[in-house]
């Protein structure tokens, strides 16, 4: 069904969900889809009325051109008698309460942003403006979790507290060893199907390979090495680069920060157990098997 032209009434007719859609003009960039309304497309929602308590609307706090300031504060207008949490981007479609990738996401913003008014802060002669924006920001990071329920860790609760340098490595930090067990998590739920996603894309039955893990394979593809993430090699550049390998791992020796290039690509890291190339992370053990079927090792 078309959207319907509302001009000045589109935000009001989103804030108060008198119909299903509508926009401000024919081929306007201002409208709404159900409960989210937008600014020139779905890459911009501005705000997402909450499905659960219709006076809770969470809000973006992102700007943009001078109209989708217009935008948004024709949006905060028509909901101004409502509770406002602030975020990056609403979600248009889920649950805040429960879509946890989402809130942390969101949670990492606020940091940032914090993070970003410290060196100002730490230089200026007149310092409340910028003590003024942090505790904008943490009264913001603080509704959010009120009405999110997610989880604070120590780290987190240690940088609400005293939001120092400090703190907010420390956050990172935690943050870094949290996503490294929820990969590890995942690959290990994901293994015996992704065991057997690896072993069809080698004997050549699936063109592309999608998987839990970071890791990169390698099959031999007619006259051809291709990788699992589509980069082709003829056979005479991947022995070439497999003597490279050979002659950079020698005695156990490894590089960091290579200085060279494979193709076009980086190398940023060779070691006896893997090469890091661009974005492929490829274990040693899938080049010297490579190696063996094709008879160079």
């Amino acid at each position: 069904m078309a959207k319907q032209n509302l001009g000045g009434m589109t935000a009001h007719a989103w804030a108060h969900q008198t119909q299903d859609s509508g926009q401000d003009r024919s081929g306007g960039g201002f409208f709404f889809r159900g409960r989210t309304i937008f600014s020139y497309g779905s890459h911009f929602p501005i705000a997402t009325i909450d499905d659960v308590d219709p006076d809770i609307v969470w809000f973006t706090y992102r700007t943009y051109s001078n109209t989708t300031s217009g935008h948004i504060a024709a949006a905060r207008g028509a909901v101004s008698h409502k509770t406002l949490v602030y975020v990056s981007k609403p979600l248009d479609s889920g649950n805040p309460r429960t879509d946890k990738t989402w809130q942390q996401n969101e949670i990492s913003n606020f940091v940032s942003r914090i993070k970003n008014i410290l060196p100002d802060l730490a230089k200026a002669r007149k310092p409340q403006k910028y003590l003024d924006e942090i505790n904008v920001e943490m009264l913001r990071l603080k509704r959010f979790i009120m009405h999110t329920d997610a989880k604070i860790s120590k780290a987190l609760q240690a940088f609400m507290d005293n939001p120092t340098g400090d703190s907010i490595n420390k956050f990172y930090t935690d943050l870094e060893a949290q996503e490294r067990r929820a990969e590890k998590a995942a690959i290990k739920a994901n293994a015996k199907a992704d065991a057997e996603k690896i072993s069809k894309w080698k004997a050549g039955d699936q063109r592309s390979l999608y998987i839990v893990g970071n890791y990169t394979y390698l099959r031999v593809s007619g006259d051809k090495v291709e990788t699992s993430k589509g980069i082709e090699l003829s056979l005479a550049v991947a022995k070439r680069y497999f003597e490279k390998i050979l002659s950079v791992t020698k005695d156990g020796q490894h590089c960091t920060d290579c200085n060279f290039k494979m193709m076009d690509f980086a190398v940023k890291e060779i070691t006896p157990d893997h090469l890091l190339v661009g974005c492929h992370d490829i274990p040693m053990s899938e080049i010297k098997s490579i190696a063996q079927q094709l008879g160079w090792a």
